[in-house]
């Protein structure tokens, strides 16, 4: 990670194979998020630790009324 980027402790707690990318839903200190992560080799496994960095003008933050929680998207994670 950069040393400019936020970082945000997160558990896995769902993904799903989206093409060359995965939908990874976890679980942080703010609540549940969702992101997109590059395949990259090696797959988060469900209930592991990982440390989610990005850079604040790389996150759209909106409501999900259907799931009412926070959902997180970014392309740099």
């Amino acid at each position: 990670m950069e040393e400019d980027h936020l970082r945000l402790p997160a558990t896995v707690l769902q993904r799903e194979l989206m093409g060359a990318d995965y939908l990874l839903h976890v679980s942080t200190p703010i609540g549940t998020l969702r992101f997109s992560r590059r395949n990259r080799g090696k797959v988060p496994e469900k209930d592991e630790s990982l440390p989610i960095g990005f850079s604040p003008a790389d996150v759209h933050l909106f409501h999900a009324e259907t799931q009412h929680n926070l959902q997180m998207e970014t392309d740099h994670v």
